[in-house]
């Protein structure tokens, strides 16, 4: 088992930890902001809701402010990054061959794994 002392993960994540309410998480998060942070990970590392109480409570805060969006383009990443591809791996990919892997028909075994893999390109 790690040491949690050695590890920087853990020593950044209890550096950085922002707790109360969700008015004095937005104010630090904005304070954050103004000093040039322009992104947030969140670790939930005691109670699995604290994803959800920060989306209920945290999130309509900073939505008053101007800091956190209402609404998203739609689209998936890879169609917002690879505008024309239709949200799919190019051709050139490596990962391209799998395309439709698991759709069954002309199909090969990937060894004792039970998987079945389609050779046939999509």
């Amino acid at each position: 088992m790690t040491d949690p002392r050695g590890d920087l993960a853990y020593a950044l994540s209890y550096n950085s930890r922002i707790v109360g309410t969700p008015e004095s998480i937005a104010d630090q998060l904005e304070a954050w902001q103004d000093a040039g942070v322009d992104g947030i990970n969140m670790i939930c590392q005691y109670f699995p809701g604290s994803y959800r109480d920060f989306i209920e409570h945290v999130i309509p805060v900073l939505q008053k402010r101007g800091l956190a969006q209402r609404e998203y383009a739609p689209g998936t990443l890879r169609e917002k990054m690879f505008p024309g591809s239709g949200g799919r791996l190019n051709d050139r990919h490596p990962a391209s061959r799998y395309r439709g892997a698991f759709k069954g028909g002309g199909e090969k075994s990937a060894g004792s794994t039970g998987v079945k893999w389609q050779t046939e390109r999509a």
